[in-house]
């Protein structure tokens, strides 16, 4: 059995978290189904600016080796934005331990971002929402 460690993100992990989070969103997001690849990466990296600029994000990865990613969340007080896991690691409960780290045991928070594998975890969670708006702070125009 491989040990996980969890830690905050560096610097260093920020291009991983950037090319992670497009490619499984354009790929298994509802908004990356629909929006054609061009407009997408040139378009969303804006989006993942302004997520960055105001939350957290820890990273799961190997003890012995602290610099290999597992997973990541990205997240606020009662909002997760995004939680990705490697697919070597999926089915191990790696999501729902980054989601407890971030979140605690409250059982009550919004997703902004959500794929087919966060589907899965909502269905752990009954009080959870998917909220695309959250993204944006009350009474905000033009994001």
């Amino acid at each position: 059995m491989t040990l996980m460690q969890l830690r905050d993100a560096e610097a260093s992990d920020i291009s991983f978290i950037y090319d992670s989070f497009m490619k499984s969103y354009k790929a298994d997001g509802p908004l990356g189904k629909i929006t054609t690849k061009r407009v997408f990466f040139q378009e969303f990296p804006q989006v993942i600016d302004r997520i960055l600029s105001t939350s957290k994000v820890q990273i799961m990865c190997l003890s012995e080796e602290p610099k290999i990613i597992v997973g990541y969340i990205i997240f606020q007080p009662q909002l997760i934005h995004y939680i990705f896991v490697k697919e070597p690691f999926r089915r191990n409960g790696i999501a729902k331990t980054l989601k407890s780290h971030a979140l605690g045991l409250n059982d009550s928070f919004t997703f902004t971002h959500i794929t087919h594998h966060v589907k899965k975890l909502l269905t752990k969670y009954p009080d959870a929402l998917f909220n695309p708006f959250k993204l944006y702070q009350k009474g905000e125009i033009n994001g």
